[in-house]
């Protein structure tokens, strides 16, 4: 029998969403080194466990191409600290960004940042490996108490 799983957070957590769109093959050359800086970024982040990092993952969309990392952090502070702390690469790849590829209009760079309430955070998983809020709460089966939309959102 296929698994059925919810997850729950018991304190709220940040979903912060980044990535790059490119529009254009004239600027396709460029993706490499934004995919580098990205990579290595993530890594900073993976082996630092007081990052506040909790989970995240990669995507690609090829209409018009746009990566997607989709991770979960501990607060928005923990983003910001990410941001602005000297001991990450981030300012210093954000710097050589806008000198590189700034004014290139087929490229760009966009983030969306999201507190998440445990009061209103649904989810469920059906026959899924540890992804997205099942890889950050506390995972369970699928229950009487939890069989449908409302019941995991307590209404």
């Amino acid at each position: 029998m296929i698994s059925r799983k919810t997850s729950k957070i018991e304190e709220p957590i940040a979903l912060f969403l980044v990535g790059v769109q490119c529009r254009s093959l004239k600027s396709f050359w460029k993706l490499p080194f934004i995919s580098r800086k990205m990579s290595k970024l993530q890594n900073e982040l993976n082996m630092n466990k007081d990052s506040g990092l909790l989970w995240g993952e990669n995507f690609i969309s090829f209409k018009p191409f746009t990566t997607l990392y989709l991770s979960y952090w501990k607060s928005i502070e923990h983003i910001n600290n990410f941001a602005n702390n000297s001991n990450f690469s981030h300012k210093e790849t954000w710097i050589q960004y806008m000198r590189k590829y700034y004014k290139d209009k087929n490229i760009g760079i966009w983030h969306e940042t999201y507190e998440i309430d445990p009061n209103k955070a649904e989810n469920i998983y059906v026959g899924m490996s540890l992804f997205g809020l099942g890889a950050v709460g506390q995972l369970s089966e699928i229950s009487h108490s939890t069989e449908n939309f409302n019941k995991r959102l307590n209404k």
